[in-house]
């Protein structure tokens, strides 16, 4: 029967107080990293095999601030931080993906993180690669003229570049989107127009999430044609 599995974390399951996970990846060594938020903040958080937070208090490598078993943090100046999607690099590396607002203009802008295996941000200081703007660890800026809905989609290409995507409006116009960025963390400007592509098709279109296929990209969602909701399946090249 599909009962609870009591083994994990005692009961079949745990909870933490004020946090939402939005996504999860398991790790080669059947750890599970889970993405979401922690109130205002973009949460990771790392769970042993047994459901355990992956602490050094539960007997784990530790995982976060203090090997407390989570990273919750929120980039200065913004509100609503959380991440919807998560990938593991072939290296390790653990990349998320979601929004933020900016205080000043509550328009949401990208929010992608990267954390290295012990859940500490990919920055040189931590004895990372050094990932984003400035290599600090995370990526987030507004898409000029193009008024973000949602990022759910994330994917890592063959080379390392990671794509995301998601929909919005541009003009009045509702739009899925995908984004290419270097393997560094930046807006890949080789990648479609400027680093991004966009296919409006009907109109209130929605949906972003994305898969490979040998690199080409495929987006998937919703859109209204003759006032019903129709599937749409798109494919991009490998460049956008």
């Amino acid at each position: 029967p599909a009962d609870l599995d009591t083994s994990f974390s005692s009961d079949g399951y745990f909870y933490g107080d004020q946090q939402a996970a939005f996504a999860a990846a398991l790790q080669p060594d059947g750890k599970i990293v889970a993405v979401g938020s922690n109130g205002n903040q973009v949460l990771a958080t790392r769970y042993l095999t047994n459901g355990l937070q992956d602490s050094t208090a539960n007997g784990g490598s530790g995982f976060g601030t203090a090997g407390q078993g989570y990273m919750g943090t929120i980039v200065a100046g913004t509100s609503d931080n959380q991440a919807n999607n998560v990938v593991l690099q072939s290296d390790g590396k653990i990349v998320s993906v979601g929004t933020l607002v900016n205080d000043t203009g509550s328009v949401p802008q990208i929010l992608l993180n990267r954390y290295l295996n012990n859940g500490l941000f990919d920055t040189v200081a931590n004895g990372g690669s050094g990932f984003g703007t400035g290599g600090q660890g995370f990526y987030t800026a507004a898409i000029s003229g193009f008024t973000i809905d949602s990022i759910t989609g994330l994917a890592i290409q063959s080379d390392g570049s990671i794509i995301i995507g998601g929909y919005g409006t541009s003009s009045g116009i509702s739009n899925l989107f995908v984004i290419g960025f270097t393997s560094d963390g930046v807006i890949d400007t080789t990648f479609g127009t400027s680093g991004i592509t966009t296919i409006s098709i009907g109109t209130d279109i929605i949906g972003g999430r994305i898969a490979l296929q040998d690199d080409k990209v495929l987006i998937t969602g919703a859109t209204i044609i003759s006032s019903e909701y129709n599937l749409v399946v798109a494919r991009f090249n490998a460049d956008g």
